[in-house]
């Protein structure tokens, strides 16, 4: 897209539209929006910012619209994440008093087509998990597959939160809900075992883990540079992956691995409102998009007939 400098009319802030991002983004971190939704936000103004190089104030609705006719290119899914994060912006300034009226009140919605999840079959799964012989991203990737967590939640595991005797630990999902996540019969549990016990994190007793902090941390490079505090990023985990499958000649996405989770679960006949508990879906329409994947199930009920 070319960089097109549109002038609006005057409005209350005078300052480029670009030296507000950083002040959005800590007032919706702030707000506790998800890390997920804080990269959609700044990746969304910053695109806008580098279209758009005027004054924040002198935004209207025609030049936002103008913005997003030039995404037409793009999926479906993509343009009405565009406009959500631009609604969010506006409706920030419009809050701040940086703007005299919301310019994205009445942008057009983006209809977009209801898929159903794709689930990977269990020989794919199988053949990704195999080729990593990494410690941390295998329990990583296991993890995922075994209880269909996100990427975002399964980074947000902490080892104080974490009960080995109860076969369980906690998640932060999104809308920074708190959840609980199974591992009873899963091979993550056995990995989890082993990866404390090889980090020195866990007791003689086999049940104590002895450290604080993030089950999941940055590579040894990183922690000497001082973040050992901080999680991985997620790219970091999108990139890894995309190696792994990559080895294993599996075209796979990192969250087909929670499609596949709950597929499972649905084809072995798990009531749905389990799934919907187990997989953090406030929503039971979420949950009930699994259901129509479900054939096999179909066919099995057929045959006990």
């Amino acid at each position: 897209m070319p960089n097109v400098v549109r002038l609006g009319l005057p409005g209350r802030s005078d300052r480029p539209l670009a030296e507000h991002i950083e002040d959005f983004l800590a007032d919706m971190r702030a707000a506790g929006k998800s890390d997920a939704t804080l990269r959609n936000y700044e990746r969304d103004a910053l695109a806008l910012a580098v279209w758009y190089r005027g004054d924040l104030g002198a935004v209207t609705t025609p030049v936002l619209r103008e913005y997003l006719r030039g995404l037409d290119h793009l999926a479906p899914a993509t343009r009405a994440r565009h406009r959500v994060s631009i609604r969010a912006l506006f409706r920030w300034a419009a809050e701040m008093g940086l703007v005299e009226a919301d310019p994205a009140e009445q942008l057009p919605g983006v209809k977009v087509p209801e898929g159903q999840p794709r689930a990977l079959q269990p020989g794919e799964v199988a053949r990704i998990l195999t080729v990593i012989t990494d410690r941390r991203d295998r329990l990583l990737f296991q993890l995922m597959a075994d209880t269909g967590v996100r990427v975002s939640e399964a980074l947000s595991v902490r080892l104080e939160r974490i009960r080995l005797a109860a076969q369980e630990l906690t998640v932060v999902g999104k809308g920074k809900r708190e959840r609980t996540v199974y591992l009873i019969q899963t091979e993550a549990l056995g990995l989890l075992r082993r990866y404390l016990r090889h980090q020195g994190w866990l007791a003689k007793d086999g049940e104590t883990i002895t450290e604080k902090g993030l089950l999941f941390r940055p590579d040894a490079a990183k922690q000497r540079a001082g973040k050992a505090g901080l999680p991985i990023h997620y790219t970091t985990i999108q990139q890894r992956w995309k190696g792994y499958c990559q080895l294993a000649k599996v075209d796979a996405t990192v969250h087909q691995l929670r499609h596949t989770f709950a597929t499972r679960l649905v084809n072995e006949g798990k009531p749905l409102e389990v799934v919907q508990k187990v997989l953090g879906h406030r929503n039971p329409a979420t949950t009930q998009r699994y259901a129509v994947v479900s054939d096999e199930t179909v066919r099995r009920a057929l045959a006990d007939d």
